[in-house]
């Protein structure tokens, strides 16, 4: 009796640790270490009230226990995580694979060194450094391997068929297949055959999962970038449509002011027409690039930099990238420019905000380069996709992979680097 209780805790344990290991990088409740504890009681509790209330043989038994211990694993995720009901059980479907491919990976191993499968109590005195070993590898490699990277900021980015196949997928393999175990449990050489096909499906299980949430990042990353196209979109006709009435504006201001200069004003209203003269210079006169999509994208951007207090600073050559697309031409400025402005309002020192942008050709390449000051400590990540301090977590990263994407539409290399205080952007064409 005391042998059988042991051995129903064992599995829970296992489980809900597997669990936790896959769940190490989602957002976790108030008092989650208290609460991980708790469960551990909580689920030892319930599997041996099971094992003790529940008639019927062992296979029977074994099989509503296992269902009903999945399913209070799941809760007791919910209840610890700060993810939805439907990723809890997800994730424990996940943690159940893991912890499924060790327990049949410690068997086989007990088969290879003594010739038999383990007996009586589950974990012993002779076989505790087996199972320890057997288990952290195997749930080490498989979370580096697997399902390390199934969170993204915090929780998982699935949909109901990616919960619905782990289950499908888990489930029979621990049922069907521990039934084939009870009926050939005398013949050691079977049951290493069920346990290396058992291994193999679990890491299956885990192989899809991580394969799946590579295409579903794809498929937001397709949808974000095309989002963030029919905005730049948008942005750049409506950008076009007002810089057209600034200037329009602006003409007419300019002979508007000089009639009221040749009159007998006041030192107050003089001082007055001279600001706005000096704003209307600012407009009419920011940016002639002989590129009329860099004229549009400056003039916005050098707006919002005046806004912010931000000095901006441009030398460009808008002959040099007329071999662009015009709206790819305006998203690519668009980003980079935005990004730049982003990092560098944040400084507390008006005088030390500072972007600069150069366009110009060298022998066969043609350069486009954006600096801003960048006083905080920012690593450059080796696929360039940078972290946010943005709000709308939805474009999370998605700005510079943006920009890269349109770069190498023209054969071109993108390349991000800090240089003391310093950020520097660079993309590189060839004529």
């Amino acid at each position: 009796m005391i042998t059988n209780i042991l051995n129903s805790i064992i599995f829970p344990i296992e489980l809900l640790l597997a669990s936790y290991i896959c769940a190490v990088r989602i957002n976790k409740r108030s008092y989650w270490g208290l609460r991980m504890v708790l469960s551990f009681f909580f689920a030892c509790l319930f599997m041996a009230a099971v094992n003790r209330l529940i008639p019927g043989n062992m296979l029977i038994k074994g099989s509503i226990a296992f269902l009903s211990t999945t399913l209070l694993s799941g809760l007791l995720l919910f209840w610890i995580y700060n993810i939805t009901l439907k990723d809890s059980m997800y994730c424990c479907m996940i943690g159940y694979a893991m912890q499924h491919f060790a327990s049949c990976f410690y068997i086989l191993m007990s088969v290879i060194l003594s010739g038999n499968a383990p007996a009586g109590l589950w974990i012993n005195r002779n076989n505790l450094l087996l199972y320890l070993i057997v288990y952290i590898i195997s749930y080490g490699s498989l979370y580096l391997l697997f399902t390390k990277d199934l969170p993204k900021d915090g929780e998982y980015i699935i949909n109901f068929s990616n919960s619905a196949e782990a289950f499908i997928l888990v489930i029979p393999i621990a049922l069907v297949l521990s039934l084939i175990e009870k009926a050939i449990n005398s013949d050691p050489r079977q049951i290493l055959i069920c346990q290396v096909y058992e291994m193999i499906a679990c890491a299956l299980v885990l192989w899809v999962q991580y394969w799946q949430k590579k295409v579903v990042n794809l498929e937001v990353e397709m949808t974000v970038q095309e989002r963030i196209f029919s905005e730049r979109r948008r942005q750049f006709e409506q950008s076009i449509s007002n810089i057209d009435v600034i200037n329009h504006k602006c003409h007419d201001l300019k002979y508007q002011i000089q009639a009221l200069k040749s009159e007998e004003l006041s030192v107050n209203k003089k001082m007055a027409i001279d600001e706005i003269t000096n704003a209307v210079n600012f407009y009419d006169d920011s940016f002639q690039t002989d590129n009329e999509i860099l004229n549009t994208a400056l003039m916005e951007k050098s707006m919002v930099c005046r806004r912010y207090h931000i000095s901006f600073s441009a030398i460009v050559d808008g002959k040099k990238l007329g071999f662009m697309n015009p709206m790819d031409l305006y998203v690519m400025l668009g980003n980079a420019l935005d990004n730049a402005i982003e990092a560098v309002r944040k400084i507390k020192e008006e005088e030390k905000r500072v972007i600069s942008m150069r366009v110009y050709a060298k022998e066969d390449l043609i350069i486009l380069q954006i600096e801003n000051t960048c006083l905080e400590e920012t690593s450059v990540p080796e696929d360039g996709n940078l972290s946010t301090t943005k709000s709308d977590k939805n474009y999370h990263g998605y700005g510079i992979g943006s920009i890269r994407k349109i770069v190498e539409k023209y054969n071109g290399s993108l390349s991000l680097r800090k240089n003391d205080n310093m950020f520097i952007l660079t993309a590189v064409f060839a004529r």
